[in-house]
């Protein structure tokens, strides 16, 4: 009885927990949506006639609904969704009586920081400052309402930010997609409910939010987003990329960390690369039938053998090292060319069979390797 009673005091004091901090987020998401409300108010008394045209450039990660968005803000299927974007491509129409340019981009990777980036994907992105002639004065940053934000995604998303330089935080609007998955809550509510990371970017964006539901039809929440560009505007000047706000003065500032960064990146990739190749090995092996752990032991023990080979070779100098690159043996494998090729694990289908290792067609197991590098290369270009 005693235990029982000990339970149910734990469960009352978690439910009286939980109600407490519910009541916390509500009353910050009232105070939040309050302080929104009021700032519009004031940012209002300062639109003019005839409204300004709206130069809309998008930017966000990898499937934070970009494409989709556009589409909803034109209300038109301008732009191809379903697939990455890996250029910039420029829509207009007009929009509740307004002339609105969206443009879109390239996203960047939602773990990964700026240094990660190709600099084919970064021009993507200034090109789509440039569509936005002569500059954009609408940035729309893209979070999913499905996935959670946390201090990472805080990291990387200002980090991709500098691209566009600092003083691009005061024309931007956070935009939030998926919003069906909002469910009951408020936007405020979520917000709140988040923490401090997704808090410390809508400071950022100075308290400028919306929500945007890509299957819904309604065109209330079009018009209202196009009132905050135009409420945002009209407290702005237009986004210029001066020589002073210049982005590569920026990275100079930083050319250590970004040399480190990129040296990281690179040993990544170089792993991923030795992965891809050791799994696709593992597979066929797997296909035959052949016992993996044996086989795998054999190829170390080969790789320790070639390793202490290549050291002899150096301790006995160049002269050896030129009678072994002239040897018949080293001749015919260069002859050879394609099928004589290295492919696992820098060990050619000769010495593997001298292993009494049983191989696929050199041309298939060659293909089948070409298209896992393809793919470990270009999965930063997304």
């Amino acid at each position: 009885m005693v235990a029982e009673n000990s339970c149910y005091e734990i469960e009352s004091r978690l439910i009286q927990t939980v109600e407490e901090r519910t009541k916390e987020v509500d009353k910050k998401a009232e105070e939040l949506r309050l302080q929104t409300q009021q700032q519009r108010q004031r940012l209002r008394r300062l639109l003019i006639e005839p409204k300004p045209s709206l130069r809309i450039l998008m930017v966000g990660w990898v499937i934070s609904g970009k494409s989709a968005a556009g589409n909803t803000i034109l209300r038109s299927e301008v732009f191809h969704t379903g697939e990455r974007t890996m250029k910039a491509l420029k829509q207009s129409g007009e929009v509740a009586g307004r002339e609105v340019v969206v443009v879109d981009t390239p996203g960047w990777w939602k773990f990964f920081p700026a240094s990660f980036i190709p600099e084919v994907v970064k021009s993507e992105i200034l090109e789509g400052v440039s569509l936005c002639s002569p500059s954009p004065n609408v940035v729309l940053l893209l979070v999913p309402l499905d996935t959670s934000f946390t201090d990472e995604q805080k990291r990387v998303t200002e980090d991709n930010m500098k691209l566009l330089g600092q003083s691009v935080w005061r024309h931007v609007i956070l935009l939030f997609t998926f919003g069906d998955a909002l469910g009951n809550k408020t936007i405020e509510q979520h917000i709140e409910s988040e923490g401090k990371p997704l808090r410390g970017l809508i400071e950022k964006c100075g308290k400028r939010y919306h929500v945007l539901d890509n299957m819904s039809k309604a065109g209330d929440q079009v018009t209202e987003l196009l009132e905050k560009m135009e409420e945002m505007v009209a407290g702005n000047y237009s986004l210029h990329l001066s020589e002073r706000d210049d982005p590569q003065q920026e990275e100079k500032s930083d050319e250590p960390t970004k040399n480190k960064d990129e040296s990281t990146a690179k040993e990544i990739t170089e792993q991923l690369n030795i992965k891809w190749d050791r799994k696709n090995w593992e597979e066929d092996r797997m296909l035959k039938g052949d016992n993996i752990s044996e086989d795998t032991q054999r190829l170390e023990d080969f790789e320790g053998e070639e390793e202490d080979k290549l050291q002899s070779e150096d301790d006995a100098g160049s002269d050896f090292l030129n009678m072994v690159r002239e040897s018949p043996l080293n001749q015919m494998l260069i002859s050879c060319g394609n099928q004589e090729k290295k492919s696992y694990h820098g060990r050619t289908p000769t010495e593997l069979q001298a292993m009494g290792q049983s191989l696929p067609p050199a041309g298939t197991q060659r293909k089948r390797l070409n298209k896992k590098y393809f793919h470990v290369k270009t999965m930063f270009v997304m």
